[in-house]
Parts: C-alpha cells; sequence; structure tokens
C-alpha cells in the first residue's frame, strides 16, 4: 500500500509533459499581461482608480497580502514590473533560466492579483495558483518536441508529483464552482443560459433566445451536473478522456457563446495538458514528425 502511494506522488513520468504544460503556462500569463497593458496605470499606480488602503479593507482581503505594487507605486514601477515580468514569462516558455524564471511569474501574480481586487478575473486566480505549482514542479526539457534527439540522460524521467497536483486541482476547481452555484435558484431553476444569451456579455445577445427556453434550461442543468461529475471523472484513467471531452467541450461552448472571455477558455484548455500521459505524446510526436517529414518533401 505505500508502495503504491510513494508510486501515485513520485512515480516516473515523461518530462516533455512538464515542458508541454510549461510554455502553455508561459505563453497565457504572457498574453495575460499585455491584457492588463492598457489599464496597468489606472488598476496598480498610486495615480490609478483603485487606493491601496481600499485594496486591503475588510471587504476585500481584510488584510495586506504581498504585492511589488504595495511598496513600488510609481507609474514607472508599474513599467518596469511589467516589463521584468513579461521578460520572465518569455524565458519561462523557452527554457532558459527557468527555475528563476517561474520565481518571478509567481511574484508576478501575487503582485497584480493583490493590489486592486476590481480588476480580477476567476482565471487571474487560476493562474496564480498554477504559477506556484509550476514553480514546485520539474520543468522539463526546454524544447519537448526535440527531446529524443538529446543524450540519454535528457531522456531521465522525472517525478509525477506536479502533474497530480495539477490534476487535483482542476478536479477542486470544477467542485469549487458547482457548490457556488447551488444555492443559486436561477441555476436550480435553469434560467442561467437564458438570462446571459439575452445579456450583453453574449456573443450575440437576442431577447429572441426566449423560444428556446425549455432547451436552455436542460443546457443549464447539464452545466451544473457536467460541472460536478467531471472532476470524479478526471480522478481515475478509465473515465480520464470522457472527463477531459466534456471538459474541454464546455469552454469551447462558453468560447462560442461569450464575447469577453477568450482568456478564460484559453486559461482553462490548458490546464487539461498534465493530464497526458506518454502513450499520448508518442502519438502527437509521430503526427508531429510525419507532418514536418511531409513539408519537408
Amino acid at each position: 500500500m505505500k508502495e503504491r502511494i510513494f508510486n501515485f506522488w513520485f512515480g516516473d513520468t515523461d518530462a516533455r509533459i512538464y515542458a508541454a504544460f510549461r510554455m502553455a503556462f508561459a505563453l497565457v500569463a504572457l498574453l495575460n499581461l499585455i491584457d492588463f497593458i492598457p489599464y496597468r496605470y489606472a488598476f496598480f499606480a498610486d495615480t490609478g482608480l483603485v487606493d491601496l488602503r481600499a485594496a486591503h479593507s475588510p471587504g476585500h482581503f481584510g488584510m495586506p497580502h504581498f504585492s511589488l505594487f504595495n511598496v513600488f507605486t510609481s507609474e514607472t514601477h508599474v513599467d518596469v514590473i511589467f516589463a521584468i515580468s513579461a521578460v520572465a514569462m518569455v524565458l519561462l516558455g523557452a527554457g532558459v533560466c527557468t527555475r528563476a524564471a517561474a520565481f518571478w511569474v509567481w511574484i508576478w501574480h501575487l503582485t497584480f492579483t493583490y493590489r486592486s481586487p476590481v480588476a480580477i478575473a476567476g482565471w487571474d486566480d487560476v493562474l496564480r495558483v498554477y504559477s506556484f505549482l509550476v514553480l514546485i514542479s520539474p520543468l522539463g526539457a526546454r524544447w519537448p518536441w526535440r527531446m529524443k534527439k538529446l543524450a540519454p540522460a535528457g531522456l531521465a524521467p522525472v517525478p509525477v508529483y506536479g502533474l497530480r497536483l495539477m490534476c487535483l486541482q482542476l478536479a477542486v476547481i470544477y467542485l469549487h464552482t458547482a457548490l457556488c452555484k447551488l444555492p443559486s435558484k436561477d441555476w436550480i431553476n435553469g434560467d442561467v443560459l437564458t438570462y446571459y444569451l439575452m445579456s450583453i456579455n453574449a456573443r450575440f445577445p437576442s431577447a429572441a433566445v426566449v423560444q428556446l427556453h425549455p432547451l436552455l434550461k436542460v443546457m443549464t442543468w447539464g452545466v451544473l451536473a457536467g460541472e460536478i461529475i467531471v472532476p470524479f471523472l478526471l480522478l481515475f484513467r478509465r473515465t480520464r478522456l470522457w472527463g477531459a471531452v466534456l471538459g474541454i467541450s464546455f469552454h469551447i461552448g462558453i468560447f462560442l457563446l461569450s464575447r469577453d472571455l477568450g482568456l478564460f477558455c484559453l486559461t482553462m484548455l490548458i490546464l487539461y495538458i498534465p493530464l497526458l500521459d506518454p502513450q499520448s505524446l508518442r502519438w502527437i510526436e509521430q503526427r508531429w514528425q510525419r507532418w514536418r517529414e511531409k513539408r519537408s518533401r
């Protein structure tokens, strides 16, 4: 029993899975940072909209949390922190000074999420949590799809604990989301999708969706049930593929129906990379090599 538990957390896995997630995470984090650039002074500088005392009022975090913007408050300071963080994300994705870059990327996520609560969306919190998981996990090779060309030492397996933590965190996200929705009468009554598709948040808002209310009721209940079921499907190897298909379908649907949730959908989609296994990577690598061979002819 002890051996099984040890192998579950510290058994060997393919380093390319970590590397693939590291690169995808760095890209999404960089896109998120770029999205903040037009509003950086308004949200993070002392000349902006959010007073530092208000950010630490009991209605928000209740006590001061770590943030570089608590100390470096001018517009110039904000520009410098943004620039350093962007460079760190590029280095993290490229696998250069990887651990130091991962540390700064974690500091960045603490810095901006704890400075201006009004600017933070759900995916910012997700990125903050996963930035810490990236920091404490093996980081993989620099270019994961070329690992087979490295020396044998470069192919050495790495412990799986980081991927386990990432998968468990994904399950917790879905369960937490479902538990937050259950007390809502709109979710229980099945009205949420109808209201949403008539709101300005929808990609194509229209009152005509009222005619589809019975169907949208079923879809609303399906989303709620899916968020409860997906975590349990992801926990077991035999059902993991079905859980991934269902979860990915949710986020593709959100992207198609929503106007401003592209970063949220992209953030959630990359969280499925840790679910890959070495066999899946080999299949992807074979397809990649065939595609490259066809292009070279």
